[in-house]
């Protein structure tokens, strides 16, 4: 099978998901700057790759990564490095490298990229100095920064939250700069929810500019269509409509990544009994071997323990615990667990940084929260609560 698992799915392996890119363009379009709200593994970053390898006409997509970052002139260094780059590939700015040649601080433009006068430079002037100095006029920028909210954790577990507050701010008068926005436009992405770190600076008022994105789950016509054009296409599997409906009803929530994974061990079972045509016991397998898997799920336990230290830590832990034992768990429960955990007043934005992440859930019942995957369910309850 066409299987890619934690990954970034590219080329072939992409699922375009016409409906939600067009409506992504189309946000663009209208002059947005974009926060993209989704939980992890719903395929944000392949979303982001594809639109840099297709844009649409008239514009050109820069695509950066800034997971590791965890200062601010790191962010401003890698924004000038991929900006440059992006204008060195293309024909239409032979002008500008000559009038960027006269910036103070640059003293060479070469095949190696830009070389300063002294190693010591303020990114984050040099990025404003060079985006004003851009002339652009047949087509629109947009920079994509991937993980960016985990940048901004960075610069708060290493410098603080004042450090974390000065970032956000800079970026924002990056954004709203009026040389600069009718010239660059700003999507930001990420694993993490930046909503809820803000709120932990209070620092809502960095972010008030940007346009809230949502990637949501795969529909089941979705799901259906990609299991059968991506990971069946060509293939010889024999694999009936109603086992389709059967593997995705056991699923419930219908990602990328967790469709992925039944299929890997579908294919394996296949291949061990040498049997082609897919049943509804080899689904169940499937499953059952999915959970033996520690590296599909082990992620979302260490996720938590890189996040939150000590009591913040032990709420998000029994809280799920508590879901995982039960089919629910109350928000009577939730707020009992926080006051004997002495949090009290910083456990609301822990909640909702459970909800954002994907792990748990209260759209049916705002009183009860679920998890969103049985699957993550079944190996949390297995390998964390007990």
């Amino acid at each position: 099978m066409n299987i890619i698992i934690g990954q970034a799915a590219t080329g072939d392996k992409f699922y375009i998901r016409k409906k939600l890119i067009e409506k992504l363009w189309k946000t663009v379009e209208s002059g947005n700057n974009i926060l993209v709200a989704a939980p992890r593994r719903l395929g944000k970053t392949s979303i982001m790759l594809y639109c840099q390898e297709s844009p649409i006409k008239n514009y050109e997509v820069i695509y950066i990564i800034t997971e590791s970052v965890n200062n601010q002139n790191e962010f401003y260094r890698k924004l000038v490095k991929e900006l440059f780059d992006k204008l060195k590939a293309s024909k239409r700015i032979t002008n500008f490298l000559q009038k960027l040649s006269f910036s103070t601080k640059i003293i060479s433009i070469g095949p190696e990229g830009i070389s300063f006068e002294n190693k010591e430079i303020d990114y984050y002037e040099e990025f404003r100095n060079i985006v004003e100095l851009l002339e652009i006029q047949e087509y629109n920028l947009l920079l994509m920064v991937d993980e960016f909210a985990q940048t901004v954790e960075n610069i708060m577990q290493d410098e603080g939250n004042s450090s974390a507050i000065k970032f956000l701010e800079s970026v924002r008068e990056i954004r709203i700069n009026p040389k600069i926005s009718k010239k660059i436009q700003f999507l930001f992405a990420g694993s993490i929810g930046l909503e809820n770190i803000v709120s932990q600076l209070n620092a809502v008022s960095t972010i008030n500019d940007l346009y809230s994105f949502k990637v949501t789950p795969f529909t089941k016509t979705e799901a259906v269509d990609y299991i059968n054009t991506i990971p069946l296409k060509n293939e010889e599997y024999i694999f009936l409509s109603d086992d389709i409906d059967y593997l995705l009803t056991r699923l419930e929530w219908n990602i990328p990544y967790f469709i992925n994974i039944i299929l890997d061990e579908i294919e394996k079972i296949c291949d061990e009994i040498d049997n082609k045509k897919i049943s509804k016991e080899i689904i169940d397998k499937a499953f059952e071997e999915s959970l033996k898997n520690k590296m599909y799920f082990e992620h979302w336990h260490t996720r938590l323990r890189k996040s939150y230290k000590k009591n913040a830590y032990n709420f998000s832990k029994k809280i799920l615990n508590l879901a995982a034992e039960d089919p629910f768990v109350t928000k009577a429960e939730i707020s009992d667990v926080a006051v004997g955990l002495e949090i009290s007043e910083a456990y609301k934005d822990i909640l909702n940084a459970l909800e954002y992440d994907g792990y748990i859930n209260n759209q049916e019942d705002k009183d009860k929260y679920v998890f969103n995957s049985p699957l993550l369910k079944a190996w949390w309850f297995n390998n964390v609560t007990n």
